[in-house]
This record gives C-alpha cells, structure tokens and sequence, in this order.
C-alpha cells in the first residue's frame, strides 16, 4: 500500500485526474492558497492573537483609560507582542483589532474606544461611539496600518457620563467572559 502521509498535518490532494498527491504541513503562519493547478504555501503570512479575560467585571471611565489586558491565550504567527497593559505590533501593514465586552449594568452610557500610540500619543484607529444599555454587551472594531513596529499601544476606552461597568458574560455563545480581544494581521 503506498501511504501519503506519514507527517503529522500532511494533506492529500489531487495533481492531476486520479493522481492522489502528498502536501506537506506549512510553515506556521503561511497561508495555503491556488495558484491555479494546485493547493501551494505561500510566505504570504497571516497572524492572530487572542486575549480572554475571565475577570468578573471591568470599569470604564468617563476618561480614555487603557484596558487591562490579560496574558495571551492563543495566537498563530504572533502579530503583537504583550507587555503589561500594552503591545508592539511584529509586522507592519493592515491590522484588524476586534473587541468584544460582556454586559453592562446600570444605566445607558455611550462606550468609545481606541489603539492609541503611547510613544508619541497618536492613534492609530478608533470606533465610533455606541449606546449601550442594561445587560448589552458591545462589539468593537478598529482597522489601522502600522507603520514602525518599534511603537507601543494600548486599548483605551472611554464611557459617558460617570463611567460604566461591563460585567462577565457569555460572550459568541462560549462560557462567561469578560472579555475577547483578537488582533489580526491578514494576508499582506
């Protein structure tokens, strides 16, 4: 019997008509793509990091405040590096930066976000502001090119009024999180 794979993550696909063919796993972080004929790997790197927060509840103030950021808690190619509260991007080009916060209690307050560059105190991308009522939680994204990954961000977030406080919550039907954050550097 002539085996295909013999590594773990090998794929089977087709050369040509009934010409079963062995692709080797990829190096971490390339993308698998067409070039037409057949599945191929290219250098055309993507990445993804993801930081879960299980605290119980998180307060916004009325002020641009950073959010405190967690440990990583997995990722694929490392598009940023975490140090304390704030991060480094490892590749420059388009980045995409979701949020997600669990529920609010008290009353409706307007949440406003941004990535703010605490080198030199720019900011690199911001939401819009959102209503957010009793028991909602938000979604947040922010979009930005990254042009020296020598600069450190941080996620700040804003409320009005007096603030508002965001409490665990099922979060994309998973257990109860505080948070997820997930920073993305698509294919360049």
């Amino acid at each position: 019997a002539n085996v295909l794979t013999t590594t773990t993550g090998d794929m089977i696909y087709a050369s040509a008509a009934n010409t079963p063919a062995r692709l080797a796993v990829g190096t971490s972080g390339y993308a698998l793509q067409s070039n037409g004929t057949i599945p191929v790997w290219t250098d055309k790197k993507i990445s993804g990091t993801w930081f879960v927060s299980n605290a119980s509840s998180y307060t916004v103030l009325a002020s641009f405040t950073a959010l405190t950021l967690v440990a990583v808690t997995d990722s694929f190619g490392t598009p940023c590096v975490r140090s304390s509260n704030t991060f480094t991007f490892a590749f420059t080009g388009r980045h995409i930066i979701t949020l997600n916060l669990g529920n609010k209690g008290g009353s409706v307050r307007r949440v406003m976000g941004r990535i703010r560059n605490t080198t030199d105190s720019t900011t690199l991308a911001s939401s819009v502001s959102y209503p957010v009522n009793d028991d909602q939680g938000i979604s947040m994204m922010f979009e930005g090119n990254v042009t020296d990954i020598a600069k450190v961000y941080e996620i700040q977030l804003a409320a009005s009024g007096t603030g508002a406080t965001f409490n665990s919550d099922t979060i994309d039907g998973q257990v109860a999180h505080l948070y997820q954050l997930y920073i993305y550097r698509p294919e360049q």
